[in-house]
């Protein structure tokens, strides 16, 4: 009804509006105003519009009573409203009151679930454990934190799947685990409970204990399956660990070659390992029913009572030595030490039985090395002092003889006499350093000194020395470069050619007929082959091994091995050989010859290296007189040099010791010392200190004066000590005249005056081993002894007596004159200790 007035109210407004404005048009504005001009139809619209108006007063008069009716009808409504607004809100208060009341009961709920999920979670994490809940039917599956952490993951790093979990296990246990799991959700079995191993995030696996509970429905199915996580790689570890300890302890006890024996307070054998039944000698059966007093001497009882009494005091004792019984009777040193323990409240000895047999020997072997390495130091120190005493009186001996053998006046007779006394004295020298050498490579003092030398020069002058001995010996000698061989290599020329005089001088020794031959070649590049053949003796095996030791020679059991020499050639070659890191090797057949093989690594020089040029006899130097010092407290010594520098034209003081040397310098002006080491008051080496440490060195000329050191002294040390302290040279004894010449020249720049050569040298004398070839050839023209003579001058050369050979072979001569080209032949070849060239003449006549 209202909406039915309110559409007549707007429709009645609506159509007045109209004949309103159609009036307003159609009349030109003006509404009241009718002219003539005004047609009917603006008079109608008017008269409808005023109509229009009065309906639609009235209009508005019935919706207003309309509106009063409706208003009051909905005051009575909101009214009605109210009251029930006022008991709805008393019924939703009483509700709030309740739901507020059930949020409180929720929130205390909530609070104490979360409480108790919290200590839950606490406790799992206390418990290092994880947490996981795999639904059976969707596959689905929910891993706590804490699970994933002890893979190494966190929370969002992993979804909340089976496959997450099966991907992780251990390939090798993968099937194992599957079957354990069917095997409960089957109910084969009660409970599930698995140890196994799970990939880390890192890579690495780690040892996971898994519990489970499975939720049955009401057919007897699992839907779910329940459990935990337990991070056991830790405690794997340790089982592990304590495992390998027990294993690594069962090991030390059973393998240690340590006795070890667990013993009571009284003695008893409890327990022990392998190691100390075999240092005793009994089996375990057998020890488990003895005590440590069998088993120890009764001598050591006292000992043993002090050391359970001690144990006891301190809870150890030891370590000490002392002896034990052996089953087998003899007594075995051991050293032991032991330590109280505690064994479910028993009180034992954990004992250490080191058997020390091998240690006494070795200490044993120790004193004896000591001292054998004191007797061999004292006996180098001996042969050095012995040396040091040989070598002066031999310096005069051979320094007189090289001067002598400079003087042209000498008849053949003089020349013959000195020549055999430098020979003598040079075999004696050779003999001399034989023995130092091969005490000093006992010792390791000998060194190798390589320098750049002619090596064509080296081979010619071998080939002449050792051809001329085979000559008059009655052999042949070849010499064969096998290929083109260096002009010039690097080596110990001084060492090399003693290697090769040893090896020429036994092959010549040992030969009787025949001879020598003599090869070199190359082997391959820097690698020289020698070899040294000869058609004497022969050896057999035991022989070749014998020749190596020095001391001996091998024994081929006839009257030729008595010549020269004392067996240390061929230790004193292999020595060098094996220095130089060469090889050496021997063939021989008893009778028929040897052959020493030979092969060296000797570098070859790139510079051309001149021979030596020989220009002869000294007589002077050109240029100012020259003045020397000579020092040296043996009078013989100042004498060799004197009677060798004077001639020359040198002006020469002397002095007793270095004190009166100093005195003698501070008078007169020297340009050269020459000074001994060894001398009383002051010695050579204070002496060169005194010079050289000279206030104001750049002022006074006697710090920069040149020295030169001349001694017996044998040690290589001392020779170089001599150069460290300022000497410019050393030179020994026995002096070579050569030598000392080269240095005078070199430091004092001396230009030498040689004696014109003579173009017809003196006729040598006369000896019947350089007129023939062959003993052959002697004999045929000789008279020699009878068998009873010739057995005297035999025993006589066995036993080495070469002084009487020559008296009684001069008895001989006075008998019977026709045996004078015999005895003189003998003569010759005993002062040149030629005992192998006697014996052979003689063993004609036995």
């Amino acid at each position: 009804m209202r909406q039915k007035s309110i559409f007549s109210i707007i429709f009645s407004l609506s159509l007045f509006l109209l004949v309103f404005f159609a009036g307003l048009v159609t009349s030109d504005w003006q509404l009241l105003v009718i002219n003539s001009t005004v047609d009917t139809l603006t008079f109608l619209t008017i008269t409808f519009s005023l109509l229009g108006l009065l309906w639609i007063i009235y209009l508005f008069y019935q919706f207003n009573q309309q509106l009063q009716t409706q208003i009051h009808s909905c005051l009575q409504t909101e009214q009605n409203l109210r009251l029930q607004e006022t008991e709805r809100i008393q019924e939703l208060a009483e509700k709030n009151r309740q739901l507020q009341q059930q949020m409180q009961e929720r929130e205390q709920i909530t609070k104490a679930l979360r409480f108790s999920e919290e200590r839950f979670e606490l406790a799992m994490r206390g418990a290092n454990d994880g947490l996981w809940d795999w639904n059976l039917e969707t596959n689905e599956a929910y891993f706590s934190p804490r699970w994933k952490h002890i893979l190494g993951f966190a929370d969002y790093e992993l979804s909340n799947h089976f496959d997450e979990w099966h991907k992780r296990l251990h390939p090798d246990e993968f099937d194992t685990v599957m079957l354990g799991i069917d095997a409960y959700l089957e109910k084969k079995t009660p409970t599930y409970e698995s140890l196994h191993r799970m990939k880390h995030k890192e890579e690495y696996y780690v040892w996971i204990l898994v519990r489970g509970i499975a939720v049955w429905n009401a057919q007897g199915e699992a839907t779910r399956f329940v459990g935990t996580h337990v991070d056991m790689t830790v405690q794997k570890q340790a089982e592990q660990a304590l495992r390998e300890s027990e294993q690594y302890r069962r090991m030390l006890v059973e393998e240690s070659l340590i006795g070890l024996v667990l013993i009571d307070l009284q003695g008893g054998i409890k327990e022990i390992n392998p190691a100390y039944a075999q240092i005793t000698g009994y089996t375990t059966e057998e020890l488990s029913q003895q005590s440590v007093w069998e088993l120890t001497p009764k001598e050591y009882h006292g000992h043993l009572a002090e050391q359970l009494t001690l144990v006891q005091q301190q809870t150890r004792f030891g370590p000490v030595e002392k002896k034990y019984q052996h089953k087998a009777g003899q007594l075995i040193p051991i050293r032991w030490s032991g330590l109280l323990l505690k064994i479910k409240a028993q009180t034992f000895v954990w004992c250490c039985v080191d058997d020390i047999t091998e240690q006494k020997r070795a200490e044993q072997a120790e004193i004896a090395k000591l001292e054998a390495e004191m007797a061999n130091q004292a006996k180098s120190t001996f042969l050095a002092n012995v040396s040091h005493e040989l070598r002066t009186p031999l310096n005069g001996i051979l320094g007189y003889a090289q001067i002598l053998a400079r003087d042209r006046q000498l008849t053949a007779k003089q020349r013959e006499g000195i020549h055999i006394i430098q020979q003598s004295g040079e075999y004696l020298l050779n003999l001399i350093n034989d023995i130092l050498d091969i005490s000093r490579l006992d010792t390791g003092q000998i060194t190798l000194h390589p320098i750049d030398f002619n090596f064509q020069q080296f081979l010619e002058e071998l080939n002449a020395v050792f051809e001329t001995r085979a000559t008059q010996k009655g052999l042949t000698f070849g010499y064969e470069p096998l290929t083109q061989l260096p002009l010039g290599v690097q080596a110990d020329e001084k060492r090399l050619r003693q290697i090769f005089t040893n090896l020429l001088s036994n092959a010549i020794k040992f030969t009787h007929k025949g001879g020598v031959i003599f090869k070199v070649g190359h082997y391959e590049k820097n690698q020289l082959f020698f070899q040294v053949e000869d058609t004497g003796v022969g050896m057999t095996a035991q022989q070749i091994e014998r020749i190596f030791l020095p001391f001996q020679q091998a024994n081929t059991h006839s009257v030729y091995n008595k010549t020269e020499g004392i067996g240390l050639g061929l230790p004193i070659t292999r020595s060098l050989i094996e220095m130089m890191q060469g090889t050496l090797q021997i063939t021989s057949i008893p009778k028929h010859g040897s052959t020493f093989t030979l092969t060296l690594h000797l570098q070859e020089t790139e510079g051309l290296i001149l021979p030596e040029h020989q220009e002869g006899i000294i007589t002077g130097y050109q240029g100012e007189r020259r003045t020397l010092l000579i020092v040296d407290d043996k009078w013989e010594n100042r004498s060799v040099l004197v009677s060798l520098l004077n001639p020359l034209g040198f002006q020469l003081l002397e002095a007793n010791h270095g004190q009166e040397a100093l005195t003698l310098l501070e008078h007169n002006f020297v340009d050269l010392i020459l000074t001994d080491l060894v001398m009383p008051v002051m010695d050579g080496f204070e002496l060169t200190r005194r010079l050289r440490n000279l206030p104001h060195p750049d002022s006074n000329p006697l710090t920069h004066l040149p020295i030169i050191a001349i001694s017996a002294s044998v040690f290589e040390s001392e020779q170089a000590a001599t150069l460290a302290i300022g000497c410019t040279y050393f030179l020994a004894k026995p002096l070579r005249v050569k030598a000392l010449l080269d240095v005078l020249a070199r430091t004092l720049s001396l230009n030498w005056i040689y004696e014109q050569p003579n173009l017809d040298p003196p006729s040598r004398p006369e000896s019947l081993s350089q007129n023939i070839r062959t003993l052959e050839d002697v004999f045929a023209n000789l008279i020699g002894p009878s068998s009873e003579q010739a057995d005297q001058l035999y025993q006589l050369v066995l036993t080495e007596e070469l002084a009487d050979v020559i008296t009684r072979v001069e008895q001989f001569e006075q008998q019977n004159p026709q045996l004078t080209p015999f005895a003189n032949q003998i003569r010759q070849w005993a002062k040149e200790f030629k005992e192998e060239l006697i014996c052979r003449i003689i063993e004609l006549y036995l």
